[in-house]
């Protein structure tokens, strides 16, 4: 199943980079437009079933969405579900209005905190395909419609829309990408006036001599409302550490650094509960918080002693940090040894220790 995952993420990619010269762009004309897609509207629910078909072996789950505007204004989408092994999940992510890019970033990271194994594949390939095939114009797609498109790395992928179809009373395009006619490595149904997909697969199941070869991979819409009450999901732990970042940014900000965008960062290999790479003055820096009552003791106690060392121990990484430590935040890139300083480092050093939390 994560090989063919894999397949889907490579493709993915290799569709955004034929955006140059490619005669057949015209059918994703708006595909490098983010802002057109992913856009929900407050009151739109969606609910899926989920499959995975490895070598036979069958695993089902579900997964309902929800879009609601908080009272401070932003879109945040409630997801939960039962899981392909059968456990329970919910979890949210946020986002500014009119950025779907946020929700698309926050939604990987709620993914990564609150979903486990084959779930949080799944429903990530959920959203994969959205990014993939929205914004489509309804104009673009009509049954019967085929071409090729060339990537950048010589080889063309083939386009088709071979039918319409119905899941959870919402009509949508089918639309196939494949190497040739007849052989496809992923499907989806879509309607250009919702965010999501009505239905994504990807791979193929089929017996030979040895026996049920092959993945499978589906998530298909069975019921879907423009205006639907949302249940009430708790804030997730990770969701307040990830508030603390921003706030130290909001921080830096009022003490007159420019601060720019920012993503996130492979936290967990530093024993942090969050962490984000940041763009101050220019530059880029590092800004982890580290959760004291989950933390390993081992990576607690090098936080602290780098509170006086500057020196932060990372056994996962076999290697020391130069940081500056302020309680249990901690932010890195500053200096390396005489190769790099940082060109705003002592400001940006006095404005993070003069943070208190909020």
């Amino acid at each position: 199943m994560k090989k063919q995952l894999v397949i889907g993420t490579l493709v993915s990619l290799l569709l955004v980079s034929a955006g140059v010269g490619s005669n057949a762009l015209a059918f994703f004309d708006d595909f490098l437009d983010f802002g057109g897609s992913l856009q929900f509207e407050p009151g739109q629910m969606f609910s899926y079933t989920m499959e995975i078909n490895e070598a036979g072996t069958i695993k089902t789950g579900d997964v309902s969405i929800w879009a609601v505007v908080t009272d401070q204004g932003q879109l945040e989408l409630r997801l939960a579900g039962g899981g392909m092994d059968g456990e329970s999940f919910r979890t949210l992510a946020r986002g500014e209005l009119g950025q779907p890019e946020h929700i698309a970033d926050n939604v990987g990271h709620a993914l990564r905190h609150d979903t486990e194994g084959d779930t949080r594949e799944i429903i990530q390939y959920l959203f994969s395909a959205a990014w993939m095939f929205l914004p489509l114009h309804t104009e673009e797609l009509y049954v019967g419609r085929e071409e090729y498109a060339e990537t950048p790395y010589g080889t063309e992928m083939f386009i088709s829309v071979p039918e319409e179809r119905t899941y959870g009373d919402v009509e949508g395009y089918v639309v196939r990408l494949g190497e040739e006619p007849g052989h496809y490595l992923l499907e989806v149904c879509i309607d250009p006036e919702l965010p999501l997909p009505l239905m994504a697969s990807m791979g193929e199941i089929a017996e030979d001599e040895q026996g049920t070869q092959g993945h499978f991979v589906q998530i298909q819409l069975v019921e879907y409302q423009a205006s639907a009450a949302a249940p009430e999901i708790e804030v997730p732990r990770w969701m307040l550490h990830r508030q603390e970042l921003e706030n130290i940014l909001d921080h830096l900000r009022a003490s007159g650094l420019d601060v720019g965008s920012y993503h996130d960062m492979w936290y967990d290999m530093v024993g942090a509960a969050d962490g984000i790479s940041a763009e101050i003055e220019g530059e880029q820096v590092e800004l982890y918080i580290f959760d004291p009552d989950r933390a390993d003791p081992d990576i607690i106690d090098s936080l602290v002693e780098a509170r006086s060392s500057g020196r932060f121990r990372s056994a996962a990484m076999h290697m020391e940090m130069d940081v500056v430590v302020n309680e249990f935040l901690m932010i890195t890139g500053l200096q390396y040894g005489t190769v790099y300083t940082h060109p705003a480092k002592d400001k940006l050093v006095e404005a993070f220790l003069s943070y208190q939390g909020r």
